[in-house]
């Protein structure tokens, strides 16, 4: 990234603004042998807590009955508590957003400094 160039990012491994965040992040950290992580892994650990939940929620995993148990389903993730929008079954996952600069000892840019910009849920 040029400096101060805009970016935006469903998870920043160094921006911990849940406190589930450090626990997931030190694991993937673990996991992966970087610290330096990638958000993917958050949209996968997401979109299973989902499925987990929906599934728990409906006692079953009939397509259907989950499809139902989704719809306006809340739940806890590392980037904050995310909702399926019952009207067109999208997750609610904001964005983070901000300049891309160096930092004293990082020989890369980092998001400083860093917006979340929540999505909205219905019309």
């Amino acid at each position: 990234f040029p400096e101060n160039v805009w970016a935006n990012s469903y998870e920043l491994f160094y921006h911990h603004h849940d406190p589930s965040h450090v626990k997931f992040q030190k694991e993937l950290a673990k996991r992966s042998g970087t610290e330096e992580t990638a958000m993917w892994p958050a949209l996968t650990y997401t979109g299973m807590k989902f499925l987990e939940a929906a599934i728990n929620k409906a006692q079953s995993t009939d397509t259907d009955a989950v499809i139902s148990a989704l719809e306006g389903l809340t739940i806890s993730t590392p980037v904050g508590p995310r909702t399926i929008n019952a009207a067109d079954h999208q997750a609610d996952m904001g964005e983070f957003y901000g300049p891309m600069v160096m930092k004293d000892g990082k020989d890369y840019r980092v998001m400083d400094p860093v917006t979340y910009v929540p999505a909205k849920i219905g019309k």
